[in-house]
């Protein structure tokens, strides 16, 4: 099998969309269809293939070789599997949800062009390929976002460019670095030792790109902004999956084959410290959330947090844990943006308080959401308690307090998920009716009915891969997970030896369920309840005792008084730990300065990359 297939068949499928005259929508989106559906069947072929490696020559200008390496291997087969299944399943999904609905001729193939790029990054065998990659990925991501309605969507693709485009210079110097100091690109064969100031500095650079890209803090503000405002096949297929797997594919590869880090060092703590921080955080402010989106937003960038924080553990099943974390919450995430897709598609809003009794009328969308949610809260069976017990293991064997610390920390986070979670189902398809709401007017309106089949399918595969993933985990961890480490894992509800780490399922099962029960806790602090107003008389007539039901979220009104979270949740939402919003004053010039750069116009966009080529080539000349 020839490679660069998957580079050429995006691209084609894209181009042959392009062609297609605007009246016949249903042509583009049969080709974005069949396009993403061969794509994966070559990645399903190509799994059983022997590892192949193809070197394309370029031109060089020494000490810098400007040509192509790619290889397939363990890692990239098993990523280009799941590219492809997102890619198909979000164009079906896309064919229902924008029915009726005005939209450019370019969102198809620019999704397309998206699969192209993530192919050429987790193919990419030297990093002036994966940096063409990831700035086509970045580009792509931005005119997407701008397919939303008006101003707030092009707000939110300027505030994403400006936020990733930062990173992603960080990102460029370290690659034009490596060739001048350890004299080559090629990935597979850089080994550099984390210790000396350089190789610190190198690590960190990438380090920010790459969890800037996933959504991790303090580079996460760009995602809620984007599930508020893009269009939500968009949030389900970028944010939601593939630049989680593209920026924990990238994190994984510095720490696993790049970068020597030695376990318990100082870069190693500040992983882990980056990702605890982030479950943190992101949860705290998703519960206070009254908008799905928004809601899903925030714990899509608390979850980051776990695949961060087991990578940062340094021992294989911390490691494990969090890749196929990584996994997981692609599929389970991607899976409840597409059921509020569902929601907002046939009830025109996705605020909680304004939903209710949802789940009679749309019975598909409620299974899919439901079992999503129980993943994402690391509920037994389900393929999210498989990855939260390894990382939860993989922190057990750490040992020492700091370790201690951070699994406090998750346990902490899946508490406050699993409450969130039950707010959210009670309070879309349980509880209130909806029509208590006021969604439903005096005069005639339609009673909201399931949602069509393409956008049915998308979620329940989706669905059926949680239960699949969780019930024969041993399935995906020894044929996606175990090769990218080089290990036999074994059962996944078994115990095993591998290095220094032991594997207890009892001691990681009862810290999983401690954290539900705090989280089951914390839901019934802040259930739905009832409210009985007093009896009115008028005219001597006894008017009947009404009851009402209210959603009662008093959780947010109890952490607001905590003196020191009360503080940061209030000045959270306000947008003071958003790094895009920090002035001058707060010591960031950069970012206002790249704010102004990156306005938003392509012209303008083009115009700094041939500058910053003219430059480049200027230092070239001189060395």
């Amino acid at each position: 099998m020839n490679i660069m297939f998957f580079l050429y068949l995006p691209l084609a499928a894209g181009i042959l969309c392009l062609l297609v005259p605007r009246k016949l929508k249903y042509v583009q989106e049969t080709i974005a269809v069949a396009g993403s559906l061969f794509f994966l069947f070559l990645a399903l072929q190509a799994f059983t293939t022997a590892d192949q490696t193809l070197h394309i020559p370029w031109f060089t200008i020494p000490p810098l070789d400007f040509s192509f390496d790619f290889r397939l291997y363990h890692f990239s087969k098993f990523l280009l599997i799941f590219l492809g299944l997102f890619t198909l399943l979000t164009s079906l999904y896309s064919a229902s949800f924008f029915k009726g609905k005005k939209l450019s001729v370019l969102y198809f193939p620019f999704l397309l062009w998206t699969l192209g790029g993530a192919a050429g990054i987790v193919l990419a065998d030297n990093f002036f390929v994966l940096l063409l990659g990831w700035e086509i990925v970045t580009l792509l991501l931005f005119f997407l976002i701008a397919m939303g309605q008006g101003k707030p969507a092009a707000m939110a693709a300027g505030k994403t460019f400006a936020i990733l485009g930062f990173t992603d210079v960080a990102l460029l110097f370290s690659v034009l670095a490596l060739p001048l100091i350890y004299g080559t690109w090629k990935i597979s064969a850089l080994h550099i030792t984390v210790g000396d100031p350089l190789s610190i500095v190198l690590f960190i650079l990438m380090f920010v790109a790459a969890i800037a890209k996933a959504g991790a803090m303090p580079f996460h503000s760009w995602i809620p902004t984007v599930a508020e405002s893009a269009p939500l096949p968009v949030v389900a297929f970028l944010p939601a999956a593939l630049d989680k797997l593209l920026g924990i594919y990238l994190l994984a590869r510095i720490t696993l084959d790049v970068f020597v880090i030695r376990i318990g060092s100082a870069i190693s703590i500040l992983i882990m410290v980056i990702g605890a921080v982030t479950i943190l955080g992101g949860v705290l402010i998703a519960v206070t959330q009254h908008d799905l989106k928004r809601l899903l937003s925030f714990h899509a960038i608390s979850q980051v947090g776990y695949m961060v924080l087991g990578i940062g553990t340094g021992n294989p099943i911390g490691i494990a844990g969090g890749l196929f974390h990584m996994l997981n919450h692609a599929i389970y995430k991607s899976c409840l943006f597409f059921s509020v897709g569902a929601v907002e598609h046939r009830m025109g809003t996705t605020d909680v308080d304004k939903l209710g009794g949802l789940a009679k009328y749309m019975p598909f969308t409620f299974a899919a959401c439901l079992i999503a949610a129980l993943s994402i809260s690391g509920i037994p069976p389900l393929n999210g308690f498989v990855s939260k017990w390894m990382i939860y293991q993989g922190l057990v064997e750490g040992g020492s307090l700091i370790y201690i610390i951070f699994l406090a920390v998750a346990m902490f986070g899946s508490a406050l998920t699993l409450a969130s979670f039950l707010k959210l189902l009670y309070g879309t398809f349980l509880g209130q009716p909806f029509r208590d709401n006021g969604m439903l007017k005096s005069k005639a309106h339609k009673e909201p009915s399931e949602v069509s089949w393409s956008m049915i399918f998308p979620m329940m595969v989706l669905a059926l891969l949680c239960i699949a993933f969780g019930l024969f985990a041993n399935l995906p961890i020894n044929n996606y997970i175990g090769p990218v480490l080089g290990l036999k894992f074994g059962s996944a509800l078994g115990t095993i030896n591998i290095g220094t780490a032991f594997w207890n399922p009892t001691l990681a099962t009862a810290l999983l369920l401690l954290g539900l029960v705090i989280g089951m806790f914390f839901f019934a602090f802040t259930r739905i309840k009832r409210r009985e107003t007093e009896s009115l008389f008028i005219g001597g007539e006894k008017f009947m005792v009404q009851e009402e039901r209210f959603l009662a979220g008093n959780f947010y009104e109890f952490l607001g008084k905590v003196k020191f979270i009360g503080t940061a949740l209030r000045e959270g939402n306000k947008g003071i730990f958003d790094v895009y919003n920090l002035s001058s004053d707060g010591g960031l010039l950069l970012v206002n300065i790249l704010k102004k750069l990156h306005d938003g116009v392509l012209s303008t966009y083009l115009a700094w990359c041939i500058i910053g080529l003219g430059v480049l080539g200027f230092l070239l000349m001189v060395q």
